[in-house]
């Protein structure tokens, strides 16, 4: 059950292994030099915990990462984090720890235990501080699982790959050399893997070990020998494809496996093109003196024309603007999404999805496009990289923040589920997850979810403020009640976080705005502390109640209370601006007290009974603490949090665990 709460924790980043998990591992015969030392090491009692792989983009660093954790998994592999900038739960630094202690406690059971006592004394463990996480979910269960594994000849190893993918990375990975280098987690190896990138190549650089290799720097005969290997296995069953062509095609990679990774894929994509397709990448040209990226931005900029190559100069725009908002959009979603967005027909979508199978991939399970490889949307942004191609960030996010705001405003209207009763809540509604499901389009869900994020990177003027400003006029309060619904939403690619608690992420990403209008900022504020108020208020999780019990008594001059909402009751009475919660204890409460780090709320009440409440939600943590006879007069928490002492008519004093609820 503990675990369960590290867990769900990180249990959307596991979708970054499904995504590395579609790639192949090296090509058997290929990186044998590198892959053998990499496994030396791994197998060796050495001083070296950390092991470094570095290499600019296309270097075959993951593809590298994948093949030692298929060899590491029979027995030293004990937990693996996939970075990946298409997924926000594998950007997000504060996953990885707990990622790795969930997996670290299925490899070892002593590691379990130990972290089991740690979560029986605080629950929250996987959102604290990384510090905090570093210690209690990692270092002191290792302490534990090491006097086991220091007996044996296995070495255990976790593997975290493309550290530049993940934003922030510089918060866990600093922390997490120093407790290396200080002895905090001896007999774990650490395989990381990311590009040379400012600041990790300096933190890593500057760390006391010499297992490292930088991929762009290993002998090029070396690499071409691989890359040679490579695309003879691959296209062994093209009898067309002469040695000459493998040496052709080996030298215009350089020293990039992305390249030949991708003119195969290209090449044998559409059957009955293979040879026309190899004659095309044969006539790219090909220069002694040219950039490191050089070829690989001919290939795509040849995959690219090769797609459009019929279209119209509209439905070539049209594909231009599919493709910008495939590698803009916040998260990866469906063909249908992005046609909604990029303002085109589905069937635009599909058949450009169709043409680039070489470059992006369409998911399994959730049906999103995905990007084959982060050099392509490198490729698209890159200043003079991508020429006529190459997307303008500022400008795409701006036409993604108008079409979400287009969306909404066309989409979003009064209880979208035509909800029944406001008596009933919203988990308890008959069918509600999948009316949620169903009736909440997938785009209006994305837009709902990322217009904050879109605005905050776009270039700003009059036309998203108007925007802006129309939206908060008519829709604003519409979207609270489906951020509030899309809590019950159980679809493939759905999130289990709290929706409602996200509105908080957009009104932050509107306050960046610099020069925002007064009456802008006001609104949103204004809008931010009602929606405070009903997380904190009994009707949390009884989406009719937010018009029902919150607005009504809004004083707060709120955007869109009057629009839309002309038709209802009167109050006289109203809430001067409450950031105030009033909870259902079931009892007169005779004592209070809040934890040191504001996330909990303990109450003794004169039925005898402690409880505990979230600060932020208002919900209850575990049942109430039963012992006391009489009613308890004074409660308190300690100063770390873990423990609660009360104090009871029954001249009795209790101290409790504050995570278990059981007394000590």
């Amino acid at each position: 059950m503990h675990l369960m709460l590290v867990r769900e924790r990180f249990y959307s980043a596991l979708k970054g292994i499904q995504v590395i998990s579609g790639r192949p591992a090296c090509t058997q015969g290929t990186r044998v030099e590198i892959l053998d030392k990499i496994m030396k090491w791994a197998n060796t009692a050495s001083e070296d915990q950390v092991y470094w792989i570095g290499g600019m983009a296309g270097t075959g660093k993951s593809t590298i990462a994948k093949s030692l954790c298929d060899s590491f998994e029979k027995e030293n592999l004990a937990g693996a984090f996939f970075c990946s900038r298409q997924l926000k739960a594998c950007q997000d630094h504060t996953r990885i720890i707990p990622t790795i202690a969930y997996q670290l406690a299925r490899y070892s059971r002593s590691f379990a235990e130990a972290l089991i006592k740690e979560l029986q004394n605080d629950r929250d463990l996987a959102d604290k501080e990384i510090d905090k996480q570093m210690d209690l979910l990692l270092k002191k269960p290792w302490e534990k699982a090491n006097l086991v594994y220091k007996q044996t000849a296995v070495t255990p190893i976790i593997v975290i790959d493309a550290l530049d993918e993940c934003a922030d990375i510089k918060q866990l990975l600093v922390p997490l050399l120093e407790e290396i280098q200080s002895g905090g987690l001896p007999g774990l190896k650490f395989l990381l893997t990311s590009r040379p990138d400012q600041p990790i190549y300096k933190h890593l650089m500057e760390a006391p070990h010499d297992s490292k290799i930088f991929l762009h720097e290993v002998e090029k005969e070396l690499v071409q020998s691989d890359i040679s290997m490579f695309l003879t296995q691959e296209l062994k069953d093209h009898s067309f494809v002469t040695k000459e062509n493998i040496s052709q095609l080996t030298e215009m990679a350089g020293k990039l496996f992305i390249f030949a990774a991708t003119t195969v894929k290209w090449i044998t994509e559409r059957e009955g093109f293979e040879k026309d397709r190899l004659k095309d990448v044969l006539k790219l040209e090909h220069t002694a003196d040219k950039s490191e990226t050089k070829g690989l931005d001919d290939l795509y900029n040849a995959i690219i024309t090769k797609a459009m190559n019929k279209a119209t100069k509209k439905e070539r725009e049209w594909n231009v603007k599919v493709l910008h908002s495939i590698i803009t959009v916040r998260n990866p979603v469906s063909s249908e999404v992005i046609a909604q967005l990029a303002k085109v027909e589905p069937k635009q979508v599909d058949l450009l999805i169709g043409a680039l199978q070489s470059v992006v991939y369409v998911g399994k399970m959730d049906k999103a496009i995905y990007v084959f490889h982060a050099s392509f949307s490198d490729f698209l942004l890159g200043e003079k990289r991508a020429k006529v191609l190459q997307c303008d960030s500022l400008y795409q996010h701006k036409v993604l923040c108008q079409a979400c705001f287009d969306i909404m405003n066309t989409e979003l209207r009064f209880n979208m589920l035509n909800l029944p009763s406001s008596f009933v809540k919203d988990k308890e509604v008959e069918n509600i997850e999948s009316n949620v499901n169903n009736k909440i389009k997938r785009s209006l869900v994305y837009s709902c979810k990322s217009w904050g994020y879109h605005l905050e990177k776009s270039a700003k003027d009059a036309e998203v403020t108007t925007t802006l400003k129309e939206f908060l006029k008519e829709k604003i309060l519409y979207w609270v009640e489906v951020m509030s619904l899309l809590r019950m939403a159980s679809y493939e690619g759905s999130s289990s976080e709290d929706t409602l608690v996200q509105c908080g992420e957009a009104f932050d990403s509107v306050r960046k705005i610099s020069d925002l209008p007064e009456e802008v900022q006001d609104s949103i504020n204004n809008v931010n502390a009602a929606v405070e108020t009903f997380l904190l208020s009994p009707v949390n999780g009884m989406t009719p109640h937010w018009y029902l019990s919150i607005l009504p008594f809004w004083k707060g001059k709120l955007a869109g209370a009057q629009q839309g909402l002309e038709k209802g009751i009167i109050v006289k009475r109203k809430m001067e601006k409450p950031n105030m919660a009033v909870w259902n204890t079931g009892s007169a409460v005779s004592s209070v007290d809040i934890s040191k780090d504001g996330t909990r709320i303990v109450s003794g009440s004169e039925d005898g009974t402690v409880k505990i409440w979230h600060t932020k939600t208002g919900s209850s943590i575990g049942e109430r603490l039963q012992g006391h006879t009489e009613s308890v007069q004074s409660v308190a928490f300690d100063p770390d949090g873990k423990r609660i002492v009360s104090g009871s008519g029954d001249q009795t004093v209790r101290i409790w665990n504050a995570e278990t609820g059981t007394p000590i």
